[in-house]
């Protein structure tokens, strides 16, 4: 397949050389390793895993996720939770693992990370600092999985019990911030998949369960020199489960776990096992809790239903966070609200039910708005007049029944019906809203057979704009381009074929633009993103199935942005979100219906691997660029170093680099 490359400006005929000083002074002044926002694709929340671990940093008051096993595979990320967000902190650190285990070193300020990776055994220490991973240790305790940790706050140490490699571990460790210490060798017998949480009451560490010829339920306690038996039973033996220290109510909490263990909840005094409540989050095992001090909940996420399940416990009751919003779908319709700073979603298919709902992502939180207004649908076409302050809905499909071609408009509370005259009903159109000249634009669609006319709305009516133009076609991906000031098509499915061409609308006329290469097809989705200074192109279905590459369109040629992306697919949604900066993606199809949200960002000056951090390796890739040989394109790798976008990589971009190096 032919990928286009975007084109040098003049600029780079007469490129600067580049001074050795400088060069120089930007290898010096750049740090090792500085954190950064990680830029690309990322999530908006975790995705959904097992087998991860989680710690409570208490001096910046957030819980540290990292790793675990999700649908695609281990996980390498870590993030962090406020008590209101999930962000996303790192992709770089260690590799993806699961199995291994975390504790929050308080006299440090360092979360330590022990053991296993993800299909092998390790003795790996790695230390996180609240910006970046470190890795401290390759010495200590033999390489296992499945062992626990705990932070010892009196005697200033993290201690490490068991764990398995070919046989079971039976010995205890201590982390002094510096170097692994052997306590002992006695206490409880040999075990693995166990728990392990410090009461900093009675200064001592619980341990719980774990598999040591069968599934235990005993009761442990360490004093920092020796373990001793305080309980045999009181609960069901279980192992994988998850415990935290309630600092507050003085309790140590335990929840969850395979065997005889469920959705049950246990709470230890010192001397006795309770059980404190049934019902709260679905049957887990392999999920992660920790004590949050600042918010006074234990926070429980993930487990081996790959739920994604968020829940707090304060003391008495089990509360879920909800971190999704509308039900997994494809075929449905959204916009950017630029005025309330709200993403709206409309309707869809939710394994084959047609939907009616409005939905909104706003101030970090998902949320119902009306269940009222256009009839059940897929393949709406909407789009956001902001001099009018209000969402504009189109046609559809309703699935029993021809295509629908009503107007609606949504101004933030509910929906309205206009009655007025337009375009044929249709499904499948392409909508947007064109800035220039003030009006919403429409183009083909499917009704009675594939549409090639034009419209526009007014915000009172629709009027006809051209019958030529692109040849009559639907599924075609639509996206106004403010810089350029013309609005930019793609694709769609034409008789017996899929397109493959590029058009701009100019106000008045359609202009082809590229005639093809591309091979996106159908159902793409496009958006203008003002970092890029060009319209972003992801996903689609062309007959040899489904994409997720990240394209770019300059106004001249496409460019593959080359960058890691979601899971394939089609009938999904894009919108540019003003306010956080980003691209955000919700949901659609590849066989599976899905309900996933997930955000693109460039990356920071410096940042060019994509991994959040401004690292030598990016220095290096920036010098090639600049001392590379002279030539007619930019590769993908020096497109990132070209800080400002005028298609040359040159002594102002180093200078970018320099500024986004610092601390």
């Amino acid at each position: 397949m032919q990928q286009h490359r975007i084109v040098n400006s003049p600029l780079a005929q007469n490129r600067p050389s580049i001074p050795n000083i400088v060069l120089v002074f930007i290898t010096t002044a750049s740090p090792s390793a500085l954190a950064v926002e990680p830029a690309g694709w990322v999530p908006e929340v975790p995705t959904p895993r097992r087998l991860h671990e989680m710690a409570y940093d208490s001096q910046r008051e957030v819980t540290v996720l990292f790793g675990g096993l999700s649908y695609d595979g281990a996980a390498g990320d870590t993030w962090e939770y406020d008590g209101f967000d999930w962000h996303l902190r790192s992709k770089a650190g260690p590799a993806p693992r699961t199995q291994f285990a975390m504790a929050y070193d308080t006299a440090r300020g360092q979360t330590v990370l022990f053991g296993a990776s993800a299909y092998a055994f390790a003795d790996e220490t790695w230390l996180w600092d609240g910006e970046v991973w470190i890795l401290a240790s390759e010495e200590g305790p033999d390489p296992r999985k499945q062992h626990a940790m705990a932070y010892d706050a009196a005697r200033s140490q993290v201690v490490l019990f068991g764990g398995y490699q070919g046989s079971n571990f039976g010995d205890t460790w201590a982390w002094n911030g510096v170097s692994w210490g052997l306590i002992t060798e006695e206490g409880p017998a040999p075990r693995y998949n166990h728990a392990m949480a410090y009461d900093s009451q009675r200064q001592v560490i619980v341990m719980t369960g774990g598999w040591s010829g069968g599934e235990s339920s005993e009761t442990w306690e360490f004093n920092g020199q020796s373990w001793a038996l305080r309980a045999t039973d009181g609960y069901p033996g279980r192992t994988e489960h998850a415990m935290a220290y309630d600092a507050d109510r003085g309790q140590t909490v335990m929840a969850g776990g395979h065997a005889n263990a469920g959705d049950d909840t246990w709470l230890w005094n010192g001397s006795t096992w309770t059980s404190a409540y049934n019902g709260g989050p679905m049957p887990e095992d392999r999920h992660a809790m920790v004590y949050d001090a600042a918010r006074h909940v234990v926070i429980l996420f993930g487990g081996a239903l790959y739920e994604g399940s968020h829940w707090e416990w304060d003391g008495s009751t089990w509360t879920k966070i909800a971190l999704t919003g509308p039900t997994p779908r494809r075929k449905h319709a959204m916009v950017y609200d630029s005025t309330r700073n709200a993403m709206i979603v409309f309707g869809g298919e939710e394994q084959y039910t047609v939907k009616g709902d409005t939905w909104e992502w706003r101030n970090h939180r998902w949320e119902l708005v009306s269940e009222t207004g256009p009839s059940r649908r897929t393949f709406a076409a909407m789009a956001y007049d902001p001099i009018r302050q209000e969402t504009v809905l189109f046609g559809g499909d309703p699935s029993i029944g021809p295509e629908v071609g009503d107007t609606w408009v949504f101004d933030g509370i509910g929906w309205t019906q206009r009655n007025v005259s337009g375009p044929s009903p249709r499904r499948n159109a392409s909508m947007v809203f064109d800035a220039i000249r003030g009006e919403v634009l429409l183009f083909g669609g499917y009704g009675n057979g594939n549409q090639g006319d034009t419209w526009s709305w007014n915000g009172t009516e629709w009027t006809l704009r051209a019958t030529t133009g692109p040849s009559p076609r639907n599924g075609a991906s639509m996206a106004h381009d403010p810089k350029r000031g013309v609005v930019v098509l793609y694709g769609g499915s034409i008789p017996g074929n899929q397109s493959d061409e590029t058009w701009e609308w100019n106000g008045s006329s359609w202009n082809l633009r590229d005639a093809g290469g591309l091979e996106r097809g159908t159902n793409a989705q496009m958006i203008y993103d003002p970092s890029l200074n060009g319209v972003v192109l992801w996903g689609g279905d062309y007959w040899t199935g489904f994409d997720n590459d990240t394209w770019l369109w300059n106004g001249t040629s496409w460019q593959n942005l080359e960058v890691e992306s979601p899971v394939a697919r089609t009938g999904h949604a894009l919108i540019y979100d003003q306010q956080s900066q980003c691209i955000r993606l919700f949901g659609g199809w590849n066989g599976t219906f899905m309900e996933d949200h997930w955000r693109w960002k460039r990356p920071a000056d410096g940042d060019y691997d994509f991994d959040g951090l401004v690292t030598l390796d990016d220095l290096t890739v920036l010098f090639s660029c600049l001392t590379g040989p002279q030539n007619d394109e930019l590769s993908t790798a020096c497109f990132w170093c070209d800080a400002d976008l005028d298609g040359d990589v040159d002594l102002i971009d180093a200078l970018r680099f320099q500024t986004g190096a610092q601390p």
